[in-house]
């Protein structure tokens, strides 16, 4: 968590200080795979993602009965 906190902060500030304009107008081109999205889409994305894979660890800890975590109460 040390390491990584540094980073979230700057990405939640970048995030933040974006426009309306930029969220809704900049493209994420990854034709390369299949798709071009609005920043604003791909930044939802991204928090959908985190979510469905941290819901996936949960599951895994739950079945090896370890203690896991309270981080969603």
């Amino acid at each position: 968590m040390t390491f990584a906190q540094p980073y979230r902060i700057e990405f939640l500030n970048y995030v933040g200080q974006l426009s309306d304009y930029e969220l809704r107008n900049i493209k994420i081109d990854r034709s390369d795979v299949g798709y071009i999205r609005t920043m604003e889409d791909m930044l939802l994305r991204i928090g959908y993602h985190r979510s469905v894979h941290t819901g996936q660890l949960l599951d895994y800890m739950r079945t090896m009965r370890i203690i896991r975590p309270l981080i969603w109460d």
